[in-house]
Parts: C-alpha cells; structure tokens; sequence
C-alpha cells in the first residue's frame, strides 16, 4: 500500500470527500486527487492541517498507525470521540476530568541567559521580573 492509498484510507475513515478534505489544508481537488493516486505528495502543511482534524499522518507517511501503541479499549474510545459532535466531546471530557473543564495549557518559552523570573499566573496574564539575579557575595 502506497502514500496515496493510505491518504485515502484516512480521509474515508474520517468521513470527508475529496473536495472537503483538500479544502482543510487549502488543496485543490485536482491536488488530492493526484495524491490519492500517487503521482504527487501532499506538503507539510496540508499534513498539520489534516492531522488537526484526526488523520493520522504518521501512517499515511509510513504505513505503521500511531496508535499501535494504544490497546483496544482506548483505540475505541480515541476512533468514538473523534467523530462525536463537540457537545458530546465536552461532555466526555468533564466526566473523565471529574467535572473539571479542561484548561488549555500555559506555556512560556525564555530565550538566552537573561535571567527572567516569572510570577503567578493568573488567566492568561503573568508578570515578568526582568533583573538579573545577582551573586551574593
């Protein structure tokens, strides 16, 4: 099985049409309609587009699924939310979080050795302390 027959394979189990599934990654018809056949490649950016809605690109590119890692159970729950209705993906996600809605993470990336300190994080807003530690003497 080839790179195209697998992009395929993706986009049927996902339930979308040539037209739509070119569409996620800002594809023409005529584009997918070659990979699917193997004549052309998709590029990177239609595979993190496609990604984001559940394809799974490492098999696409590879044919090993990443979910081979995943038992039955948890590959049926993963496949089962996948095409649940946001409303039902919530839900699911509240009950398995123990009513807890889900927060989106924080992440803060400090460049060099500047030394900066971050206070409290508080929705969405943080302080920075922009002196440089100094060595007690």
């Amino acid at each position: 099985m080839q790179i195209g027959d697998r992009l395929k394979e993706e986009r049927d189990r996902l339930g979308f049409t040539q037209s739509d599934f070119a569409a996620l990654g800002d594809a023409s018809l005529r584009s997918q309609i070659d990979w699917e056949k193997g004549k052309s490649f998709p590029n990177a950016k239609f595979l993190a587009a496609i990604a984001a809605v559940g394809a799974d690109v490492q098999y696409i590119l590879t044919g090993v699924s990443s979910s081979a890692a995943l038992t039955l159970d948890e590959q049926l729950l993963l496949d089962r939310y996948r095409i649940s209705p946001k409303e039902l993906k919530d839900a699911a996600l509240r009950v398995l979080l123990l009513g807890d809605p889900p927060q989106p993470a924080a992440k803060f990336v400090v460049h060099g050795d500047v030394g900066q300190q971050f206070d409290t994080v508080h929705e969405g807003t943080f302080n920075i302390d922009m002196r440089k530690e100094r060595k007690k003497k």
